[in-house]
């Protein structure tokens, strides 16, 4: 996944092969998505609604605006530049291969999206499992805030805050909603 900051090393150029297919395709799923999804889509990006809006109208689309759609709606960016016609998932090979073509080759090597020509059979050193110490114990959580200072209703924004953080790649939230949740099912 890319973030916002590596996202703003992108230019807002078209890169639609297909305008009237990226006018369809983008409309057809900007107005399915979730508001959540949008406020991602445009924060990744660093755009307005209205971007967006322009995009389905003219059907031109950067690189920037497909990665950020695709990384927030789940979607092959090549799907709404027109390239493919499967919206599958979304892979960070795919955002690798696009980046590639349109000449960010110092942005990929700069972040970790994964080649998607890997060797399918090459070998692989076996590792030896670590032995884990039976006196290990997880990290303590941090001091709880007492019930009095926060209301339920607060714990819940919070917990949804968390998920949206988590969906959209901060290992921080990733981790702290994993914390909740082991706390939780315990």
């Amino acid at each position: 996944m890319l973030t916002s900051e590596q996202l703003k090393q992108v230019k807002r150029t078209n890169v639609s092969v297909d305008s009237e297919k990226t006018k369809v395709r983008v409309a057809q799923v900007w107005k399915a998505a979730k508001v959540a999804q949008k406020q991602t889509a445009r924060r990744l990006a660093d755009v307005s609604a209205q971007t967006v809006y322009r995009v389905y109208n003219t059907g031109g689309i950067s690189v920037k605006m497909a990665l950020a759609l695709a990384q927030s709606l789940n979607l092959n960016p090549l799907y709404l530049t027109g390239e493919a016609d499967d919206p599958g998932k979304y892979e960070d090979a795919q955002a690798r291969a696009l980046l590639l073509k349109h000449g960010y080759q110092k942005l990929v090597a700069s972040t970790e999206l994964p080649n998607k020509q890997k060797e399918p059979y090459a070998a692989k050193p076996v590792e030896k499992p670590k032995p884990v110490a039976p006196e290990e114990t997880i990290a303590p959580p941090e001091p709880p805030i007492a019930d009095s200072e926060l209301p339920e209703e607060d714990f819940v924004i919070l917990f949804r805050a968390l998920g949206i953080q988590s969906k959209a790649g901060v290992p921080a939230a990733r981790a702290r909603l994993a914390q909740i949740k082991q706390l939780l099912i315990v």
